[in-house]
Formats: C-alpha cells, sequence, structure tokens
C-alpha cells in the first residue's frame, strides 16, 4: 500500500495511544513509541517497554520512563481496542442511559441505546466518547477507504478490534453527540471528480474549486450508472451534474467541532462540458457514449 497512507495511519494510532495514556492515567504521563513497520504488507507493530531492562509484548512498541507498569500499559492497548469496538456498537443509536455495575471485581458499566444494551469497562467509555481519541481513530482508519484494503485490525492480546470497509467514518460523532444547526436542500451544480461504483460518497467538485464528498440517495440514477454496456451513463472529463443537494450542518457538543455532510437527493439531468475546436472551421471531435 502507499507509504504516505500508512505513515498517516502510524503516526494517528501513535496519537490515539498518547491520548488514552494522558486521559486514563494524568496529563503528565509521557510515552515515547517506536514502531516496527511492514510497508510492503501495510502492518506495523509496536513493542511495549517500561524500561530498557523490563520487555513486555502487547501488540503495540512503547516505551515510558518508569511512569506506567506493565499491567497498566496492557490495560491501555486493551481499552483502546474495547473502545473501537463500543465506537461500532454506538452506530445503532445515541446512548440513552449507563449504569455502573461491581463485575468480578471491575468497574463495569452497562450501556444502554434504546433497547439494546452491552457491558463494558468505565475506562472503555470515556476513551470511546472521547472526540479527540475518536479523531485519532478515524485517522488512523482511512486507509480501508482506499481501494483494496478491506479491513484495518488492531491485534494484541484478546480479540483484536476490525474495522472494515464503509466502517471508518463512524468515528467522526457518535450518535447523539452531534447538535443540528442546518438542515436544506437546493439546486447545485457539482463536477464529478471520482465516482464509485460501489457503496460509498462520490467526490464532486462545486463551481468555486471546492470540493465535497457525497452519498448518491438517488437509486433511480444509481441504476443508470450501474446499467448493462450500451445503456449506463458514462462519465467524461469535466462532466457535471444538476442536482438536488441536501446538505447538513452540526456542532460536536463536546470539541465544538462543526461538520457539514452532503447528500445528493436527486439528479435532475447531467451536463457535459462545452465542445471545443482545435483547428478553425473543422467539427469537434464526439463523445463516445
Amino acid at each position: 500500500m502507499d507509504a504516505r497512507a500508512l505513515g498517516s495511519a502510524m503516526y494517528s494510532t501513535a496519537m490515539a495511544i498518547e491520548h488514552s495514556a494522558a486521559i486514563l492515567y494524568g496529563p503528565t504521563t509521557e510515552l515515547r513509541i517506536e514502531v516496527n513497520a511492514d510497508f510492503r504488507h501495510g502492518s506495523f507493530a509496536y513493542e511495549l517497554l517500561t524500561s530498557p531492562e523490563a520487555r513486555d509484548w502487547a501488540g503495540a512498541a512503547l516505551y515510558t520512563a518508569a511512569t506506567l507498569t506493565v499491567p497498566q500499559l496492557r490495560e491501555l492497548v486493551a481499552r483502546l481496542r474495547e473502545a473501537i469496538t463500543l465506537v461500532k456498537w454506538l452506530r445503532r443509536g445515541p446512548i440513552t442511559e449507563t449504569l455502573p455495575m461491581q463485575e468480578g471485581g471491575q468497574d463495569n458499566v452497562i450501556v444502554r441505546s434504546g433497547d439494546n444494551t452491552t457491558v463494558v469497562h468505565a475506562k472503555t467509555l470515556i476513551l470511546a466518547r472521547n472526540a479527540y481519541v475518536r479523531e485519532d481513530l478515524g485517522n488512523a482508519v482511512k486507509p480501508v477507504a482506499k481501494p483494496g484494503i478491506n479491513e484495518v485490525s488492531f491485534r494484541g492480546d484478546g480479540e483484536p478490534a476490525t474495522v472494515a470497509k464503509g466502517e471508518e467514518t463512524y468515528f467522526e460523532d457518535l450518535p447523539g453527540d452531534e447538535e443540528p444547526l442546518h438542515d436544506a436542500v437546493n439546486e447545485e451544480i457539482l463536477v464529478i471528480v471520482s465516482p464509485t461504483f460501489e457503496e460509498g460518497k462520490w467526490r464532486f467538485a462545486r463551481p468555486d474549486g471546492s470540493h465535497i464528498w457525497a452519498q448518491i440517495a438517488d437509486e433511480d440514477y444509481l441504476q443508470k450508472v450501474r446499467a448493462s454496456p450500451g445503456t449506463r451513463e458514462v462519465f467524461g472529463w469535466g462532466d457535471a451534474l444538476l442536482v438536488q443537494l441536501r446538505t447538513v450542518v452540526t456542532r460536536n457538543r463536546a470539541s465544538g467541532k462543526f461538520k457539514s455532510t452532503f447528500e445528493v437527493m436527486r439528479v435532475i439531468r447531467k451536463i457535459e462540458p462545452p465542445q471545443t475546436d482545435m483547428f478553425a472551421g473543422e467539427s469537434s471531435p464526439s463523445r463516445e457514449a
């Protein structure tokens, strides 16, 4: 895979670990992180060290100046993996209730979302609800959106946490964390930059040059795109769409960050670029459909 994408994921994973350590064990917790990376196979591992004399493998290469014990380092990695799984579980709806419970000497919490419940460690819930940790994790799993990558897996002791294609957006905001500020549908012209023929968002350019990613909700138009050769919608350089575009603006209650999401509700028509003559007096080349 692209080493630049892997490098960004490595950095974001390190930031998620650092932020989680500060949240769970205090802001003065300092970690020095070293990585063994395999760019050919798109993987990397960390080794946890509490001192030059004491080594312990836990699926991620971390050095700390005797601030954390080996059990704390193990817990740090485990809670972060559990937080990834919990964020995925919470996509079914907002948290409606949390109830503390004692089970096996651990500080567990019952998390309720509508009629669904799950039991997690209290520290796992803290990490999953932290907007900055989720942002780090979201950046760490971005490579899964690229063609040819189907999942990103975080491994160590216990069950791995896996993020599949299409789940990389789960870390942006938890259901219920967003404060709706604006929701409107307007006609716009969008230039096609990167269509997708599977599930996912299309990349468009606006007339002002800015780019957006938008889901296509118009099933009739998607059927034209996925039709048999000879009948399907064909795109060329400079093609644009006149659409009804839904724009939703929200603000995260925890971090105060704004977010805009876009959805094409209806494709009105395709707009082809003008045909230009290379030589005066000659006809323009035709576009193949």
